[in-house]
């Protein structure tokens, strides 16, 4: 490819231009230092390689970025990465990668778990109550309690059946209260 060029230079009293397009010339290229660019990783709410802060990469603008999860968060499961840290974005897999063309912030994606609280009659000589379906970090009622025991008075749930646990009561909101949780009916006789 032959790149033509027009080059207009200064008499030697530098006081007009002077048309220099019949003259060889020879053009150098100079190398400057390549543009960088910052990939930061923020764990928007979980940890990363441990800590809550952002992490910041620096490269040089086409490097490409191997996008992998050292994310945890406790109640939620991580679903991918975005630069929007609402999930409006971009989206990005984990394992996948990106080609920076200039500083961007990729944002962990959380999914809140879903866990089941099971309750337990404790003795319990009749009825029964339902197992109710909790979303980490939602506020929600335990389920009433509908079991009954001949001569005993219900007085609440507890996360061990001699009592001894962390007790509830019944219909009692919770939040968080633990993955896979079993409730005993607590009776006082």
């Amino acid at each position: 490819m032959e790149i033509l060029f027009r080059i207009f230079i200064k008499d030697k009293d530098n006081t007009k231009w002077i048309d220099n397009t019949n003259q060889d010339i020879t053009l150098y290229w100079d190398i400057i230092n390549p543009i960088v660019n910052k990939l930061t990783i923020n764990p928007n709410g979980g940890k990363y390689n441990d800590s809550t802060s952002s992490t910041e990469i620096t490269g040089e603008t086409g490097t490409k970025y191997s996008i992998q999860n050292n994310l945890t968060r406790t109640g939620y499961t991580f679903t991918g990465w975005n630069t929007d840290a609402n999930g409006s974005g971009t989206s990005y897999s984990n394992g996948g990668s990106i080609t920076t063309k200039s500083s961007v912030t990729l944002y962990a994606q959380w999914k809140a778990n879903i866990y089941t609280v099971q309750y337990d009659g404790n003795g319990a000589t009749g009825g029964s109550t339902a197992n109710s379906s909790h979303t980490y970090g939602t506020q929600k009622a335990l389920t009433s309690n509908g079991y009954t025991k001949t001569n005993s008075n219900f007085v609440g749930w507890n996360t061990k059946a001699d009592g001894s646990g962390t007790s509830y009561t019944d219909g009692q909101s919770i939040i968080n209260l633990t993955e896979e949780q079993i409730l005993v009916d607590d009776k006082e006789t």
